[in-house]
């Protein structure tokens, strides 16, 4: 059996106390609907984001330091008033300040694009972060080859 779904939208805190935490199949919690369908527009609006960026980098931007740029993972508030964009260049954190710089340059042109094709009541603002998560890979690979070799 499903736990209950409860909807909890109030001005008053009085007349309409929170959920109640307890009993359940969630763990005692009960999770308001808003909020689920709020985190699942996030994530599809992510998703969105990350494939036209991408996309924007490849084929419109011609900055020659955003040429191997490729966008690894976007996290999008819950308010999708901001969007938190991780990229990851082909050569490696050696280019990490020139991409940086030239996704800085290009974020307005990024962010106009993005309102124009994505029907958003508002365009998140984009900020960028570099992707450590392939140096770390490679890092784990080197050790797991010394560790093959002794």
């Amino acid at each position: 059996m499903n736990a209950p779904i409860t909807y909890h939208v109030s001005r008053s805190p009085a007349l309409h106390p929170p959920p109640a935490f307890g009993g359940g199949a969630l763990g005692g919690v009960q999770v308001s609907r808003f909020t689920a369908m709020t985190a699942y527009r996030a994530e599809r609006v992510a998703e969105q984001l990350q494939h036209l960026i991408g996309e924007l980098l490849e084929r419109r931007i011609k900055d020659p330091r955003l040429a191997r740029v490729s966008v690894t993972s976007v996290k999008v508030s819950h308010s999708l008033r901001e969007a938190t964009v991780y990229v990851s260049a082909l050569d490696g954190a050696a280019v990490k300040a020139e991409v940086l710089d030239g996704l800085e340059r290009a974020a307005g042109y990024l962010r106009r694009e993005v309102g124009q094709r994505l029907q958003l009541r508002s365009v998140p603002e984009l900020f960028f972060k570099w992707d450590t998560s392939l140096e770390t890979g490679e890092h784990v690979l080197r050790l797991l080859d010394n560790l093959k070799e002794e």
